[in-house]
């Protein structure tokens, strides 16, 4: 378990965890726009001063990148070494697509810094690895991960929009007479934003890529 406070910081007994910190950092994140998370939120939310948080983390950049890493331990599955690369890089997909699904401002945040989350690096790395394992060159492997790791990023934010929105609604109040294919399927027009859709945009993707190689 990690220490309750920062290694070599003095004062009283803490009053928290950093697990419950963090925990808490990743709830204020959520509750607003992910522009207004600040010290100064997550301070009001434990009900203490925002200097008292440098006790439990180092910075802004430091809670983001460890809410970063706390989110995908919650989703984490290892693939199977002995099954195939693409079934390998799906279970990864799956787990970076979750946590984009889940926690859409908290992956906001990620996405608009300007350095890498090394957590998120590292699934990076183990996907390259399998793609060049596999037999990919250099430039498709990195082709292919570009491809793969935005598709799921973007499917993603897409579905917590989508289910921030009313989005059936309005696509059944639009003009059918201009509209006319969206508005006859406005009753199932969320299967678009569906778990089922982004698996078969996934398997359109690995599929290419297999066929790519044969």
């Amino acid at each position: 378990m990690k220490p309750d406070r920062l290694p070599g910081r003095p004062g009283p007994a803490p009053r928290f965890t950093r697990e419950y910190v963090l925990e808490k950092a990743l709830e204020v994140i959520e509750e607003a726009p992910p522009q207004e998370f600040s010290m100064r939120r997550l301070g009001e939310a434990l009900g203490v001063r925002s200097m008292t948080l440098y006790g439990y983390v180092e910075n802004k950049n430091d809670i983001i990148e460890s809410v970063t890493r706390l989110a995908l331990e919650k989703f984490h599955r290892e693939p199977d070494p002995n099954s195939p690369w693409y079934e390998q890089v799906r279970v990864l997909l799956r787990e970076i697509h979750l946590v984009c699904r889940e926690y859409p401002h908290l992956a906001s945040l990620v996405i608009s810094r300007d350095t890498h989350i090394p957590g998120l690096l590292h699934l990076r790395e183990r996907m390259l690895a399998l793609l060049l394992g596999a037999g990919f060159d250099d430039t498709t492997a990195l082709r292919a991960l570009g491809a793969l790791a935005y598709y799921t990023t973007g499917f993603s934010g897409g579905q917590a929009l989508q289910r921030m929105s009313d989005a059936g609604s309005t696509i059944g109040k639009l003009p059918p007479e201009t509209f006319p294919h969206l508005t006859s399927l406005a009753g199932s027009y969320e299967q678009h934003a569906s778990e089922e859709a982004f698996e078969f945009g996934l398997e359109l993707l690995l599929d290419g890529l297999r066929r790519k190689l044969a």
